[in-house]
């Protein structure tokens, strides 16, 4: 198993191991725009949409990994423009591109939440093409073991965390997908961000150890918890304000 891991790292190696965030992120906006061509409600320009919004995840992540290790690149200036996709925020990365699709909606006068449940497809792909590119880089390394499946890296046996977190990631894509669309526009993407959240959660686990914030919980545990609790607040408050505009329909009815 161990050579087997090692051969998959080794033919997806830096710098192609770029090739895996580009081609999940086309396979992802393949797959929405087929969901938003079926759904037929809104029409957009929907290449540059998606363009700036891929771009605003790839800079915005670089960015938000910068400024939380200043320190790191303070003599090394250079190494900002690294391809090595361990430097790399998925959580900003995300939060840049819900900002740029929030300013975009505004713009063209479309529903945010719409665009973001027919992202949502592309999103899960996009996460999984980060996981398999820490995996070939050898970032985001997991655990030292001795089960049979780890493989060696940093000069240890190890569990392949970075798997885990892509096949987590598939089981999310595949719910994602295969559920109808809701009542409610934004639920969908709501409930990808949370199923995300308790994967990583879930990985975590097995992660070589993080910077510790307070009580043994890492930066990634204390992001996950709280974009779970966001989302469910999120859903309930999506799911009150449809309910509130149905009965406003009735009583003018």
């Amino acid at each position: 198993m161990n050579d087997i891991l090692t051969t998959i790292r080794e033919v997806f190696a830096p710098p192609r191991h770029l090739i895996l965030i580009i081609l999940a992120g086309w396979i992802g906006l393949a797959i929405s725009e087929r969901r938003m061509n079926r759904g037929g409600s809104i029409n957009i320009e929907f290449d540059s949409l998606w363009t700036y919004s891929l771009a605003a995840f790839l800079v915005g992540g670089r960015l938000s990994f910068v400024l939380q290790n200043l320190s790191a690149f303070s003599e090394d200036l250079l190494g900002i423009l690294s391809i090595n996709p361990g430097i790399f925020d998925p959580l900003g990365g995300t939060m840049m591109a819900l900002v740029t699709i929030r300013v975009l909606a505004r713009k063209k006068k479309i529903s945010f939440w719409v665009i973001l449940d027919t992202a949502t497809p592309f999103l899960a792909l996009l996460m999984m093409g980060v996981s398999l590119s820490q995996f070939a880089a050898g970032t985001s390394f997991g655990r030292e073991t001795d089960l049979p499946w780890g493989y060696f890296v940093w000069n240890a046996m190890r569990h392949p965390a970075q798997l885990y977190d892509f096949l987590l990631g598939l089981i999310v894509f595949i719910g994602v997908w295969r559920q109808k669309p809701f009542r409610t526009s934004g639920i969908l993407f709501l409930c990808f961000t949370s199923m995300t959240a308790a994967a990583k959660l879930l990985v975590a686990n097995f992660r070589a150890e993080g910077d510790y914030i307070f009580l043994r919980i890492t930066e990634v545990q204390l992001a996950a918890w709280l974009t779970m609790a966001t989302s469910f607040l999120l859903i309930e408050y999506r799911i009150a304000q449809a309910g509130h505009r149905d009965r406003t329909r009735k009583a003018a009815g």
